[in-house]
């Protein structure tokens, strides 16, 4: 299982279970699978103190966690360990202004990604090989910015939402590029209200906007295809192979964020087929995160995550602070 996050919620109440937060707070942690070994010569442990992080770990054999520190110059440097902190080494600095919730492992678990600044996204190896994605430059003068991105199943291509940043316009569309340096960024939507979702297979993706359309897109024909004629956000994939989805009333999205709806979790077949009502709790200005093997809807809202169904729970991460992001295990458990 491949865990981005600070707290495993497997601890809390039942509603909570297997589902992860990534905490805002001074260090952010992420456990996931690492198929391949440190660099050679590391495996010692390294003199250094303890990292002070608040976080709960999963007992996985062959797990590391990645987390940033504050270097003493100011910076910050993302560090990568076994779980139990025997063996641990740095990968990649950033200047302190670096969103670290926004820090992905890949897919394959051989690199790490995060944004630094506004208009770069960091891909760093286990060896400590950098690749920056830099927003092309036209863009970067124009003060937009990277609000999100998503990884490929493959890992070798990013997906990410380029934004007009200082209030200039609500203007957002979505564009991919190669996971090395110097790649070209290709814009693949061309609305001007588009939000990267996550990536369906190599060549598909989900796409969504602030007014409340969530669609496949071919990355080859860019083609759209709607997945449902009600406004709707944060479109994810089930195990069943389902489209889930947050919505039925209204959509909104600030500047800085991706859209969020009100209304209720629906799902729908890929195609846009069998349109059903998942939870029947109604919910305000929420984002979908996953759906529960039991059924039940992870959605997150302003301040808080909730546990949705019947009646909509709050899942409480004590002291915990504020939570930007959850993800269900593979398994819904």
């Amino acid at each position: 299982m491949r865990v981005p996050g600070l707290r495993i919620a497997s601890s809390l109440l039942p509603y909570a279970l297997a589902a992860v937060a990534v905490v805002v707070a001074s260090a952010i942690a992420l456990a996931g699978v690492i198929r391949t070994p440190p660099p050679a010569g590391i495996g010692a442990p390294v003199a250094s103190p303890a990292v002070k992080t608040g976080a709960r770990g999963v007992s996985l054999s062959d797990s590391r966690m990645a987390y940033w520190r504050a270097a003493s110059s100011g910076s910050l440097e993302l560090w990568v360990s076994d779980l139990d902190g025997g063996r641990r080494w740095t990968i990649a600095t950033a200047s302190a202004d670096a969103d670290l919730a926004l820090t992905r492992w890949s897919p394959d678990g051989n690199a790490v990604a995060y944004r630094s600044g506004n208009g770069t996204i960091g891909v760093v190896r286990l060896d400590g090989s950098l690749s920056s994605l830099v927003m092309p430059i036209e863009l970067r003068r124009a003060a937009w910015k990277i609000v999100s991105y998503e990884w490929s199943p493959d890992a070798k291509r990013i997906a990410a939402t380029f934004r007009a940043g200082n209030g200039l316009s609500n203007e957002s569309d979505v564009y991919v590029v190669d996971a090395k340096s110097n790649a070209p960024w290709e814009r693949v939507t061309t609305l001007g209200d588009a939000y990267a979702g996550p990536w369906i297979d190599a060549d598909r993706s989900f796409i969504e906007s602030s007014s409340g359309l969530v669609a496949t897109l071919d990355l080859r024909s860019k083609d759209l295809r709607p997945v449902t004629g009600l406004t709707a956000a944060s479109p994810q994939l089930g195990r069943d192979g389902r489209v889930y989805f947050a919505g039925g009333l209204s959509v909104t999205a600030d500047v800085a964020s991706q859209p969020v709806a009100s209304g209720w979790v629906w799902s729908a077949t890929i195609d846009g087929h069998d349109l059903r009502k998942e939870a029947s709790a109604e919910h305000g200005q929420a984002r979908l995160f996953g759906m529960l093997a039991d059924g039940r809807a992870i959605i997150g809202v302003p301040g808080g995550v909730y546990v949705a169904s019947e009646t909509v729970i709050p899942l409480v991460f004590a002291g915990a602070g504020s939570v930007r992001r959850v993800v269900v295990s593979e398994d819904g458990k």
